[in-house]
């Protein structure tokens, strides 16, 4: 029993002949060894793929030259002057959200 429980750990459960394949104790590995193989190797490479995508959608401005604060100069009624940071308007929250205070309450 000890020999089968050996030959199980090793992937050598059956007898294939090593004088005839001239292995020399060289360890081979099973079908379900490279079964395994391909099959982590080909998670890994989705897995890595599926990071790589989702980096260059969150950073996708960033690459392109894109200035990460311009949708703050040209936000719709955040300036009296679009685009011109010196007139930003201080009373932006009261302009959009004060006439809407009796429907949110």
């Amino acid at each position: 029993m000890k020999r089968y429980a050996r030959c199980g750990q090793l992937g050598e459960n059956f007898e294939l002949g090593h004088a005839t394949l001239k292995s020399y104790g060289v360890f081979y590995s099973s079908p379900k060894g490279w079964f395994t193989f391909r099959h982590a190797s080909f998670a890994l490479l989705f897995f890595f793929k599926h990071i790589w995508h989702g980096v260059r959608t969150f950073f996708r401005g960033v690459f392109a030259g894109i200035d990460p604060d311009l949708d703050v100069q040209v936000e719709f009624g955040a300036f009296r002057k679009l685009g011109d940071p010196t007139t930003r308007r201080q009373d932006l929250i009261e302009h959009f959200f004060v006439p809407f205070l009796p429907f949110l309450l």
